[in-house]
């Protein structure tokens, strides 16, 4: 379910993301933040942003941590 918030801070919500990539310690790991990055941009693109909550846990599902 997309959490839309069109008022959000965008700029904060995307450096929420990019703190990632210090803990992403493979080249996977970090392959898949820029991915998250990136369906994050295409969400505040089509006007749909969405906060970095929704797309953290997919990072977090993916390596088990």
């Amino acid at each position: 379910m997309k959490n839309v918030q069109p008022a959000m801070n965008v700029g904060k919500q995307r450096r929420k993301l990019i703190a990632l990539l210090p803990t992403a310690d493979t080249n996977q790991k970090r392959e898949y933040v820029f991915h998250l990055i990136g369906l994050f941009d295409a969400a505040v693109e089509d006007g749909q942003p969405q906060p970095a909550s929704q797309f953290i846990p997919m990072y977090e599902e993916e390596f088990d941590l």
